[in-house]
């Protein structure tokens, strides 16, 4: 919560829904970085093609996780279908987590963005609950 209060002065005043809608504003954020970074390391290294193949897979749940899942857990959440909501954060949990995942034994430049979407996003679904 300390994080909250910092970043954003809307929570300052917020009820625990707008602290969870405070959260998801956050994590859409970061789940935006990453897919920007994702991006930029797809279409600027010189890897391998497995490596272009992970880059790729993080592109596409990012996506999803961007165009569709959070914006679905803001709606489920103003509309108080809060188990909606914490499913769908807790999805972009394990996208992040699958993204990192494939990298095992190599070196991975995404995850201090993958690791913020994870950790963010495990806060995010506890406020939701």
């Amino acid at each position: 919560m300390i994080y909250l209060s910092r970043s954003d002065p809307r929570s300052a005043t917020a009820d625990p829904t707008g602290l969870a809608k405070i959260s998801l504003d956050i994590l859409l954020s970061k789940a935006n970085a990453t897919l920007r970074e994702a991006i930029k390391l797809y279409t600027g290294t010189g890897a391998e093609p497995i490596v272009y193949q992970y880059y790729g897979a993080c592109i596409d749940v990012y996506i999803v996780s961007v165009v569709k899942l959070l914006p679905n857990a803001s709606t489920d959440l103003g509309t108080g279908k809060f188990s909606e909501a914490r499913g769908d954060v807790t999805q972009v949990v394990n996208y992040a987590e699958g993204c990192a995942q494939q990298f095992a034994g190599r070196s991975d430049p995404l995850v201090p963005w993958t690791t913020g979407v994870h950790d963010f996003g495990t806060v995010a679904a506890d406020i939701i609950r």
